[in-house]
């Protein structure tokens, strides 16, 4: 602030090296500190300037009326001052009002070149006084919104979503397990837990297993007009070759008899890998068992066993690839 106040303006020429000698002369004595060394009136300085510039001096200004004449009112002069008075820096310091906005130098030069380009000089209206800094406020941050409160669940609440999460994971596995078990029972083997009802042997009357004894129970009489017959075939046969197949009778819900083979001795369990009983009609002559009427069965093999479980046919269709009595 005092250099501002006390301190010499750097000579317009050295700023800008275009400017005329004469024109920063009549710039710095413009701009003096000292009142007194400034120009008495804007016409002197008028007058000034059109000389600097080598320009006529405008119509009505002349320089004996304008340096000698009665001072005009200088808008820069302070209050209670009259012409030609001399401003000391306590008069100055009492008489300047509230702090105003500090001249840059930059402003000073603009304020003072400018009316060579025939445009009015923007003035301060204020000058800050000695020893007041002004702090610049800092910006204040918008407030943030309030939190909205958040509701807090309830024991209960979160228990019923427990349940229902655990009820709703029960409901799936059990929808799983019984389409697995859907699954399975569909490609398992058809009546895995057949219930046995007897047994059939071969045994060895001539050397070879020429004789069958079967032994069956829980057997129910056949219907009237029926009976049941006993056959012995080869399942890949496609039934060209004659099947050995003979008559059984029921004695309250037992079978127990013996087949005791042909006239050759033939080995019936060698020849055949499958034991059947079927309902037929009585007095009939056949060929082969009947497709829809096989009640019970034994699967035969060849590995030196010569007694087998017979079961009961499966009640799915005897055209199912799966079903052994088909």
């Amino acid at each position: 602030m005092m250099q501002h106040l006390y301190e010499m303006p750097r000579p317009p020429i050295l700023l800008n090296p275009t400017i005329p000698p004469a024109l920063s002369e009549v710039i710095l004595q413009s701009i003096a500190k000292n009142p007194a060394e400034r120009f008495p009136t804007a016409s002197a300085m008028t007058v000034a300037l059109a000389q600097a510039l080598n320009v006529p001096v405008p119509a009505g200004l002349s320089t004996s009326q304008s340096m000698n004449g009665e001072l005009d009112y200088n808008p820069l002069q302070p209050p209670g001052l009259a012409p030609g008075s001399d401003l000391s820096a306590a008069h100055l310091q009492a008489s300047l009002p509230s702090p105003l906005t500090q001249l840059s130098e930059d402003y000073i030069q603009t304020s003072i070149i400018t009316p060579v380009h025939r445009t009015p000089a923007p003035v301060s209206t204020a000058i800050p006084r000695e020893g007041i800094s002004i702090t610049p406020l800092s910006p204040v941050a918008p407030l943030a919104p309030p939190e909205k409160p958040r509701r807090k669940l309830s024991g209960a609440f979160v228990a019923v979503i427990v349940c229902i999460i655990i009820l709703v994971g029960i409901a799936a596995s059990t929808a799983a397990l019984l389409a697995l078990q859907h699954q399975a029972g569909a490609t398992a083997t058809p009546n895995p837990t057949a219930v046995v009802v007897g047994h059939v042997a071969f045994t060895n009357g001539r050397g070879t297993f020429d004789q069958v004894e079967i032994d069956l129970q829980n057997i129910p009489a056949p219907p009237a007009g029926k009976t049941y017959y006993a056959w012995l075939d080869i399942v890949s046969d496609s039934g060209e070759s004659a099947m050995p197949h003979w008559q059984l009778c029921t004695v309250q819900g037992v079978v127990h008899c013996l087949y005791p083979g042909d006239a050759q001795h033939s080995n019936l369990l060698q020849k055949n890998d499958r034991f059947l009983i079927t309902e037929e009609n009585a007095g009939v002559s056949l060929d082969i068992p009947n497709p829809i009427a096989r009640l019970y069965y034994a699967e035969l093999s060849h590995n030196g066993v010569a007694t087998f479980d017979v079961k009961k046919c499966p009640s799915s269709s005897a055209t199912n690839a799966s079903n052994p009595c088909r």
